[in-house]
This record gives structure tokens, sequence and C-alpha cells, in this order.
């Protein structure tokens, strides 16, 4: 994970009404990457790093 995308997964997981799915899916990191972020394991160098889609040209 970015600390872009970090940083607002900690402000999504403050908002109860907030699922970690729902936030894993939005910022399109790993289930486990947000639990263990929300668990308080995790930083940015031991979260997994997350590959941007691959773009394919027309």
């Amino acid at each position: 994970m970015t600390g872009e995308q970090i940083r607002h997964a900690h402000a999504l997981l403050a908002n109860p009404d907030e699922t970690i799915a729902s936030i894993a899916r939005l910022l399109g990191v790993p289930f486990h990457s947000l639990q263990v972020l929300e668990q308080g394991r995790g930083s940015e160098s031991e979260l997994p790093a997350v590959r941007p889609p691959s773009r394919t040209q027309h």
C-alpha cells in the first residue's frame, strides 16, 4: 500500500459505518492489508505493495 492509500484507509476506518471489505474494494487493496492496518500492526513497509492495473493500448 502507498502512503496515500494508508492515510485514506485510516480516515475511512475511523467511520464505524464503513466495513473493511468496502474500503479494500474502494482502495483496490487486499482485504488482509486493511485487517493488518486496523489492528495496528501495519506500517507502510510491512504492507504488501499494490501494483497498478495494467493498461492495454487500443
